[in-house]
């Protein structure tokens, strides 16, 4: 087995998240860091992506998953968001995710929650 990791860096997305009424109604963006791991042996052998995982797929899914769901927390967020990833695709071993919310406090660049799942 070759461990090999997969980094999507600030994915921006645009959705309904948080618990205050005026949070409810529009948009925000919050920007999402994930990492994943599985073996890399067979695509390092193969060079087809259809051995590995495509990050787009996953940046996609993880885009109109987010945006239909209008989470309140970024904590709930981020743990379903792992469970829906092994769920998706079953061959990663371990899933990080750390999900910021600029505008969330008056005096700082963001808020963030950060998990880690593994099988």
């Amino acid at each position: 087995m070759m461990q090999g990791t997969i980094s999507i860096k600030d994915l921006e997305i645009s959705c309904i998240i948080g618990i205050h009424p005026h949070e409810r109604h529009i948009p925000q963006n919050i920007f999402i860091d994930i990492e994943f791991d599985s073996d890399f042996e067979l695509v390092s052998q193969s060079g087809q992506l259809s051995n590995s995982i495509d990050y787009d797929s996953i940046a996609s899914f993880l885009t109109s998953w987010i945006q239909e769901k209008k989470f309140r927390l970024l904590e709930q967020l981020a743990e379903k968001a792992c469970l829906k990833i092994f769920e998706k695709w079953p061959e990663i071993n371990c899933c990080r995710i750390k999900v910021k919310k600029p505008n969330a406090l008056i005096h700082a660049k963001y808020a963030s929650v950060s998990i880690t799942r593994c099988k």
